[in-house]
């Protein structure tokens, strides 16, 4: 017992010494999270703590973001080539620019008629997902386990949930899957309530940008002259910001198409950090918009609650699986809690919180029930790592019945 608890122990002040690291010096360790919510998933490196005496695990329920994708939308490739193209023709680019421009070209020529859906790296995160998920609790899918998996209706939600039921089913080919992937179920899977204060978030995260911003860094390794250059794009900073898209992305494509170099670390670190404000400001527990947000996840708290009650109550294993949006989790995460999102933070506020751990591609979120006789207990993993909800006590593991509760209660 003293074993185990300190084991609890230790990887609870590893969670708390993560959260509470410089972001930027996090970048600066690992750059490609200067992406942001477009960052790779991290796998987790060590081990969960282990399950209480005679406790076996029966019942998993799970929501997952899409894996790593290609852009959504074309105008950041096709104005950034365009901005540098000009720049091209007026002898303006240094040789770093020239290598920029080709490879941004050939990235648009890659991403054109796939926007929006899953890469290859996407495809390979779910599946290690479900691989490592079968592999700490293959009592849950046993022989015939019944595994419901629920998608939202886009294009790259569905591919990763056929990914990462690929993979489980090669661990246990008689498993008993259900798919569903109809616009029903985007009443939880997907649903942002009431998004009418997001004007407001957008005119202030504009008015950041240009204050915040220095185009002039990250545009004189590219170019001869910032001056010129800067009067040909005519706004510079609206030029970083559609940079910014493509280079963040670039991650998500065959390495051979990686542009992270293109911008200066100082430039990245700011980047990331107006991306984190704007993504927390949308869908997590601010001071100013977090109940009106966070109100939206009580349908999709309710469907966890009414399958677990199933799940339960039919006491063979099963698996509910949901695959949506970070939106979603994101607001999920801060309204039961978990966390890292426990905060209600003021714009001011928001580095506290950093996308590129905590909502990256691939993230999830898997409520693990275990039972012993009557008593039910439920391990929370926030991206496959023991995680909190610290208005429950300290976690890994609580009472079904608290949370429950907790997951239905009255007011955020």
């Amino acid at each position: 017992m003293i074993k185990r608890f300190c084991i609890v122990l230790a990887l609870a002040l590893a969670a708390l010494s993560l959260s509470a690291q410089d972001p930027a010096a996090m970048i600066r360790r690992d750059y490609s999270r200067m992406g942001a919510n477009y960052h790779n998933y991290e796998p987790p490196a060590g081990p969960i703590a282990a399950a209480p005496d005679g406790f076996v695990p029966f019942y998993i329920s799970h929501y997952g973001r899409h894996g790593s994708r290609f852009l959504t939308y074309k105008s950041s490739y096709k104005e950034t080539i365009a901005a540098l193209r000009k720049l091209e023709e007026n002898g303006l680019l240094k040789a770093r620019g020239r290598k920029l421009l080709s490879r941004l070209r050939a990235a648009w020529d890659l991403t054109e008629d796939r926007l929006g859906r899953l890469t290859s790296k996407g495809i390979q995160e779910h599946r290690g997902i479900a691989s490592r998920m079968y592999d700490r609790f293959p009592e849950v899918f046993a022989a015939d386990t019944k595994v419901e998996a629920v998608s939202s209706t886009s294009r790259r939600c569905k591919t990763s949930m056929v990914s990462f039921l690929g993979a489980l089913t090669e661990k246990e080919t008689s498993l008993d899957v259900n798919i569903d992937a109809s616009k029903e179920n985007m009443k939880y899977i997907l649903n942002h309530g009431d998004e009418s204060f997001h004007k407001e978030v957008k005119r202030y995260i504009d008015s950041l940008n240009h204050a915040v911003f220095d185009p002039e860094a990250l545009l004189k390794p590219l170019v001869r002259d910032y001056d010129r250059a800067a009067a040909l794009l005519e706004d510079p900073v609206a030029f970083e910001r559609k940079l910014y898209d493509c280079v963040a992305i670039s991650q998500c494509l065959p390495d051979e198409y990686d542009i992270l170099w293109a911008v200066p670390y100082g430039e990245g670190v700011k980047m990331w950090s107006l991306k984190n404000k704007h993504q927390y400001l949308y869908h997590g527990n601010s001071t100013l918009y977090g109940a009106r947000r966070l109100e939206a996840s009580r349908p999709l708290a309710e469907d966890i609650v009414y399958k677990a009650d199933k799940a339960i109550s039919k006491g063979s294993p099963t698996a509910s699986l949901r695959f949506g949006h970070d939106s979603a989790l994101l607001a999920l995460e801060a309204y039961i809690g978990v966390s890292g999102f426990d905060e209600c933070l003021s714009p001011e506020q928001t580095d506290r919180w950093q996308n590129f751990r905590l909502m990256c591609m691939g993230s999830n979120l898997q409520l693990v029930f275990y039972r012993k006789g009557d008593d039910i207990l439920v391990r929370v993993l926030q991206n496959e790592r023991d995680a909190s909800i610290p208005a429950l006590g300290p976690g890994p593991f609580y009472s079904w019945n608290a949370l429950r509760a907790h997951l239905l209660r009255e007011k955020i």
